[in-house]
Formats: structure tokens, C-alpha cells, sequence
């Protein structure tokens, strides 16, 4: 899986115990936070569209670590 989305799961901290609930706060989630992130050391080289993509297309992947 991406280092950015783990990175990104790593420090999720879901409301909803429903995982479908669990994804789209997720999705919020990063929405919300890549500008903070972009400007942050951690994410300097990627390109912000690549990544809403990556998770739109391994949305049962993500769900399952959101699981963990």
C-alpha cells in the first residue's frame, strides 16, 4: 500500500464504528489534511490528485486497515 496512506491511516482517529461510516470520515480526513501535510516535511514530492485517486480506486484495501 502507498507509505502516504498508511502514513495517513496511522493517524486516522475514526468516530463511526461502521466501516463504510469509517471510510468517508477517512475520506474527509484527507481531504482536509493534505494542505497541512503538503507543507509539512512528510509530503513534499506527490501530487495531491494522484493520492484522492489512489483512494477513491483501493477503497476495500483502506477499509480493511481502517479495520485494524
Amino acid at each position: 500500500m502507498n507509505p502516504e496512506i498508511l502514513t495517513l491511516i496511522k493517524s486516522f482517529e475514526p468516530d463511526s464504528k461502521n466501516p463504510k461510516e469509517r471510510y468517508s470520515e477517512f475520506l474527509y480526513y484527507c481531504y482536509y489534511n493534505l494542505d497541512k501535510m503538503i507543507n509539512n516535511y512528510k509530503f513534499k514530492d506527490f501530487d495531491r490528485e494522484l493520492l484522492i485517486k489512489y483512494i477513491l480506486v483501493h477503497k476495500k484495501e483502506i477499509t480493511i486497515q481502517l479495520s485494524k
